[in-house]
């Protein structure tokens, strides 16, 4: 359930007041006063007149025996809270829906618009917000929602202030913060932390993937881009193992059955002997011997960002409609510095474009890029919860959070 029902118009915009004109003779004329930190919108004959400010007026201004009617206008810096139950979810690792309750500081600019051309305006805001909120939700993670709450609120913010309201609701938001955010059936309800950290790790084995379009990943690759999971087999976990060889990650032949297809071998010697052929499961497992070959392992795998580069293309090109340009940095001399500079256009859901340029620099993917979006030729501030999480992820999944943002 969500306060929307609760929601009175009429604190912002006052019901309708018929002014009496008194008597069209010297100082027998009606009178109006509108208070400071008000504005009165003026009807004469059903159509606008004008907007007072604060002050007093004597009404022998207007055509005598017409109807004049007044709207008065809240003026002052307001709040609108606004208490969602089970409204939102978010998609990452697990689906799990969202309590949310907000406060939303705004103000009116256009009092005109506010009170003769919106029917409900606060009711108006408040779907304005819940519309900007909902894809800033469905992307964050269970860590966000946890411990985040106020960078969600300045995306939403930020979001709402790339709508532009004050050009089409007439009220302006000055700022949003989160008051309260639970992530529902989570700690011991439907979904126990221990599944949750599972899933978590089969999304992402999933993604990465696919992202690799089906390309086996090796021992190899974990050790330099998932070191959580390399600990994990060195330390042992049978679980993780199997998931690995299920997800076709590991080699069957020279590991299955080795470790997992005989309970008395040695699992971590199994390990290292998919990892390094030389290695010799007749010799006892050395702690020393495995940092040698991580280490060995690593010097081997330095990023090369040309190659990377050009997988990035690749993926990007997969997306519908999206044109890709790059150049490669060069220095004062012209050399190559190992640098690229990206950008990315392509239609968003609603039929605008988005525009995003990165910069890349020759650490990249171990350093995060920089990123800068336009939304229909505009410029707009972006706030990427992938980019605050970064782990070598590839640009396409910032265009695609970027589309997510620009609705």
């Amino acid at each position: 359930m969500n306060n929307r029902n609760t929601i009175c118009d009429t604190d912002l915009v006052r019901s309708e007041q018929f002014l009496d004109q008194g008597i069209p003779l010297p100082f027998l004329t009606g009178k109006y006063e509108v208070a400071e930190g008000f504005q009165a919108v003026i009807l004469v004959g059903g159509s606008f007149e004008e907007t007072l400010t604060p002050g007093f007026y004597y009404l022998s201004r207007y055509q005598m025996f017409r109807n004049v009617r007044s709207k008065l206008v809240d003026m002052r810096i307001k709040n609108l809270h606004i208490k969602t139950s089970r409204e939102f979810q978010i998609d990452k690792p697990v689906p799990v829906q969202i309590d949310l309750e907000l406060t939303v500081d705004y103000k009116v600019v256009d009092p005109r618009m506010v009170a003769t051309e919106i029917e409900s305006p606060l009711s108006t805001l408040y779907d304005k917000v819940i519309e900007a909120a909902r894809p800033v939700i469905s992307n964050a993670n269970i860590d966000e929602v946890r411990k985040n709450g106020e960078g969600i609120g300045q995306v939403i913010f930020q979001r709402l202030k790339a709508n532009k309201l004050e050009n089409t609701i007439g009220i302006e938001v000055r700022n949003v913060v989160i008051t309260t955010i639970k992530a529902l059936d989570t700690d011991g309800d439907a979904l126990g932390q221990q599944f949750l950290d599972g899933y978590t790790k089969i999304q992402d084995w999933r993604m990465e993937t696919a992202m690799l379009n089906g390309t086996t990943i090796t021992p190899a690759w974990l050790m330099v881009n998932r070191p959580e999971i390399y600990q994990q087999m060195m330390a042992g976990n049978t679980q993780v193992m199997r998931d690995l060889i299920d997800k076709g990650l590991l080699d069957p032949a020279s590991f299955l059955n080795q470790s997992i297809g005989n309970p008395g071998g040695d699992i971590t010697s199994a390990l290292l002997n998919s990892l390094n052929p030389n290695f010799s499961q007749n010799k006892p497992y050395d702690s020393g011997q495995s940092q040698q070959l991580l280490g060995a392992t690593n010097s081997n795998l330095t990023p090369d960002i040309h190659a990377r580069m050009k997988e990035e293309v690749e993926l990007l090109k997969k997306v519908t409609g999206t044109v890709v340009n790059i150049t490669p940095g060069e220095d004062e001399n012209k050399i190559p510095d190992g640098t690229y500079h990206m950008m990315v256009e392509t239609p968003t859901s609603s039929g605008g474009k988005l525009v995003c340029y990165f910069n890349c620099d020759k650490h990249y993917p171990n350093s995060m890029p920089l990123i800068d979006i336009e939304v229909n030729g505009e410029e707009v501030p972006f706030e990427s919860s992938i980019l605050r999480h970064w782990s070598k992820q590839y640009l396409v999944e910032l265009v695609r959070e970027a589309l997510a943002f620009a609705g």
